[in-house]
Formats: C-alpha cells, sequence, structure tokens
C-alpha cells in the first residue's frame, strides 16, 4: 500500500539525479571547452616562449657552467695540491725536528767531549812542566848557587846599573851590554855582577822589557838620575840597555851577543814552555803575520820578536823600526839603506859575540879584563823544543825571510874579533 505522503516515482527522466548530473557536466563542458582550449595555447605559446628564451640562453649558460667545471677542477686540484704540500710540510718539520734533536745531542756530547778534552790538556801540560822541571834538574851539573841569580831572584826590576863609588873622568867610556832576549845574555848578567857587585854600587830599575815610547822614557830615566850618578854610570845592563846610549854624554862601549836566527827563533816560539808547542803551530803563526802585517804595514811587538828582532833592538833607539823596518818575508826594497845604518852603528859602538862561541867569548873576557871565571855560565837551554835540523825547506826559508838582516848582522859577528883594541875596561874599581 503506498502512503500519501510520498509521491510516485516519477516517470520522467529528467528527474532522474544521474542523468541530472551528466547533463550538468555536459554542460559546463560545453561552456569550459573554449576556456580550456585557451589556456592550452596559452600554455603552448608560453612553452614555446621558454623554449626559444632557453635556447637563446643555452650557449652563455653552458659557457658559465664550463667556466664554473674548470673553476671547480682548479680549486680541487689546487686542495690536492694544498693537501699534498702540507703533508709534505708535515714530513719535512718531523724530520727537521728529529735533526734539531739529534744537533742538541751531539753539541751536548760535544760540550761534555769538549770539557773532558782540556781537562786532558790541563793534566798534560802540567805533567809537561813537571817531567820538564824534573828533567832540568836532573841534567843541571851539581854548582853552587849563583850569586847573580840568588840576588836577582823574584825581582822584576830587570835594569842593572853598576855606578863606580867616585864620578869617573869624561874620557872613561860608559860599558853597555844590551841583552836581547833569548840569546843566552843571563850569563853576561851573572859575569859582571859576580866580578862588579862588590867593587860598585849596584841597583836595580823598573824599566819594562815593552813600552810604547821608549826614547821618552830613558830621557826622563837619565835626567831623574841626576849629574852626580851619571857622572859615576860604569856598567848599564838590560834588555833595552842601547836606549840609553844616545843620551850617555861620554864614549859608550856597547856589548851584544848574536844568535843563528833559525836557534833563536825556535828558542823564542818554545818560551814559555809550559805551553806545548809544534813546528805546524811556528809555520801558522808565520802566516798569521804575514796576512796582519799586509793589512796594518807596522811591526807590533810580538810580530818584530819574530822578524829581525835583534837589529830592531839595536837600531830602535835612532829609527821608528815598528813603522819603517817592515815584518815581511825576505829583504824589503829599502834593504841597503837598513844594512848601512846597522852596520855603521856596530862599527863604532859594539862589540858583537857570537851565541854559540861564548865559551870563548867568556875566556878572552876575562883575560883581557882580568876578571873571575870561577863561576861558570849556565847557558839554559830547552831541550823539548827541535832544533834547527828538524826544519822543513818552506819553514826553513821563511824564518831566514823574516830575519834576513838578523842573518847579516850574526855573519857579520863570526867575522869579526869578540874583542876589538881597546875593548878592556879603563877602569878597575879600585
Amino acid at each position: 500500500m503506498t502512503s500519501s505522503l510520498n509521491p510516485p516515482p516519477s516517470s520522467n527522466p529528467s528527474n532522474d539525479p544521474r542523468k541530472s548530473g551528466a547533463a550538468l557536466g555536459k554542460i559546463i563542458d560545453a561552456i569550459g571547452a573554449p576556456a580550456r582550449l585557451r589556456a592550452k595555447t596559452e600554455a603552448k605559446g608560453a612553452r614555446a616562449g621558454v623554449e626559444a628564451q632557453s635556447d637563446a640562453t643555452r650557449p652563455e649558460a653552458n659557457a658559465d657552467l664550463d667556466a664554473a667545471r674548470l673553476e671547480a677542477k682548479d680549486a680541487l686540484r689546487a686542495a690536492r695540491r694544498a693537501e699534498m704540500r702540507s703533508t709534505k710540510f708535515e714530513q719535512a718539520n718531523e724530520r727537521l725536528t728529529k735533526e734539531v734533536e739529534d744537533l742538541r745531542n751531539e753539541l751536548h756530547a760535544t760540550k761534555k767531549d769538549a770539557q773532558k778534552v782540556r781537562l786532558k790538556r790541563a793534566e798534560a801540560e802540567k805533567a809537561y812542566q813537571e817531567l820538564f822541571e824534573r828533567m832540568r834538574v836532573a841534567s843541571a851539573p851539581p854548582l853552587r848557587p849563583d850569586p847573580y841569580r840568588v840576588r836577582v831572584q823574584g825581582k822584576r826590576l830587570e835594569f842593572e846599573l853598576y855606578l863606580a863609588r867616585e864620578a869617573l873622568s869624561p874620557d872613561t867610556p860608559v860599558y853597555v851590554f844590551q841583552h836581547t832576549m833569548k840569546t843566552g845574555g843571563t850569563s853576561i848578567r851573572s859575569l859582571v855582577y859576580n866580578n862588579l857587585a862588590d867593587k860598585t854600587d849596584f841597583e836595580l830599575h823598573d824599566i819594562p822589557k815593552e813600552h810604547p815610547d821608549f826614547r821618552a822614557l830613558y830621557a826622563d830615566f837619565y835626567d831623574r838620575l841626576g849629574p852626580e850618578k851619571q857622572a859615576r854610570i860604569f856598567w848599564v845592563v838590560s834588555h833595552t840597555a842601547s836606549h840609553i846610549v844616545p843620551y850617555v854624554g861620554r864614549p859608550v862601549r856597547g856589548i851584544t851577543i848574536v844568535r843563528e836566527s833559525l836557534d833563536r827563533v825556535l828558542s823564542r816560539f818554545w818560551y814559555p814552555m809550559r805551553v806545548p808547542r809544534t813546528l805546524d803551530g811556528l809555520r801558522t803563526f808565520y802566516e798569521q803575520m804575514s796576512k796582519q802585517e799586509m793589512r796594518r804595514g807596522s811591526a807590533s811587538a810580538t810580530k818584530g820578536a819574530y822578524s829581525n828582532y835583534q837589529s830592531r833592538c839595536l837600531l830602535e833607539p835612532y829609527y821608528d823600526v815598528a813603522r819603517e823596518l817592515p815584518a815581511t818575508c825576505g829583504r824589503p826594497p829599502e834593504a841597503d839603506l837598513w844594512r848601512e845604518r846597522l852596520f855603521k852603528l856596530v862599527d863604532e859602538t859594539y862589540t858583537l859575540l857570537p851565541n854559540d862561541r861564548l865559551d870563548d867569548s867568556f875566556g878572552r873576557l876575562a883575560a883581557t879584563w882580568g876578571w873571575n871565571l870561577d863561576q861558570p855560565h849556565r847557558h839554559r837551554v830547552n831541550q823539548w823544543r827541535p832544533t834547527a835540523d828538524e826544519l822543513d825547506p818552506d819553514l826553513r826559508r821563511t824564518i831566514l825571510g823574516y830575519n834576513w838582516l838578523d842573518e847579516e848582522l850574526y855573519r857579520r859577528a863570526l867575522e869579526r874579533n869578540p874583542l876589538e883594541d881597546g875593548a878592556a875596561p879603563e877602569w878597575d874599581g879600585a
């Protein structure tokens, strides 16, 4: 039974909702078709524009892209190189760190070794000195003490003055012994003292072995003696006694010992004996001395002691030998002038005693002057130094070249009679 409240289903198809929806869709489609078409057309046009724009900018974009790729590759290479350098740097740093550490260890070990060497050297020098002293004592003859050595022992007042007890006549000569170092002069000092000390007033004065201006020093010393003592001067003995010769107002009889150059240089170089020396050290010394002479152009006291020193001691009171007589190997252009000056001075003032003939010279002195030779002279020789025969030819030529004038002076001493007429003292001290 059908209810009156619900109308019966319509038989009109248009009333069917599904059909109505479909119809509505068609209507919408019909209405939207032009819009879609228009949208599609616009989209296609837009796409075409984009594609056209893209085609226009593609080469530039590709170039930028390629450049970016190249930069990226360069950056990558640089990063790899930096990494490699960093690795190498770290390796080098590690290697250097290790080397520095090794060097520190070596330096530490070297310092220890150097300290050991210094200690051993000090021990060796001490043993050397002790051994030399034992040898010296063992080889020394059993002589009675030398009064002269007892008198001057421990004193550095090396200028010795013998004054007569009364004024001497103006024509009485003054005897001057120029004691050139390392020529055996102590023997003459002893001979003079042992024969004159009890007949004269013996005085010791403080005059140094080295001084920048000996001329002024001796001029002042002679003035300070005063006329009374000047008139009583009989003998003067010193390492620098030649400097008093120009100031003495009376005749002067000079005496000096001349030693062969090779022997004297070896004796000088090996003194003081507490320092070990070698022939190589002597050769190096002359090489360094040659370089210094070329730079300075003058002879210092040290250089002068190894270059014509015996001649310099006689010439220095009259000439500036430190500057004018070069300390070089071989004869200088002024060799004839220096030879003439030296031989003229020697002929006028000095008696030359060859060092290797001292025994004969002492005998003649004693016989001529009536002196006593009871106390034999002691010529000290360093038995530890080499002799001239041990020098090689080059070093021999070097020493003789630096002492060419001393060699001529030594030959002069051999040629001349050690005691010429009138050399004996004219005052007997009575």
